[in-house]
């Protein structure tokens, strides 16, 4: 497949129609999976050791961490369901 445009012409060697879904999949999940640890270790840390319990930016970040991965789940029911091609 050659592809042209405002970047101009693909490098050598490099297939534009080449699937990369699995390979960036990959990455985010395993990104993700680093961010939730820590987000369940300073939850878990938070109620066992600290005096207090959780603060008001303990619930923000536990807001914050669900959303990505919500989305992503999101994305990808609404993709399978309304995706012709596949």
């Amino acid at each position: 497949m050659s592809a042209s445009g405002a970047w101009g012409p693909a490098p050598q060697g490099v297939d534009l129609s080449q699937n990369q879904n699995a390979a960036i999949i990959g990455s985010v999940v395993a990104i993700m999976t680093i961010g939730l640890s820590a987000v369940v270790l300073r939850v878990v840390t938070r109620l066992k050791y600290s005096g207090p319990g959780l603060a008001e930016d303990d619930y923000m970040i536990m807001v914050a961490a669900v959303c990505p991965p919500s989305r992503a789940l999101h994305f990808e029911w609404t993709n399978d369901r309304f995706d012709s091609r596949s």
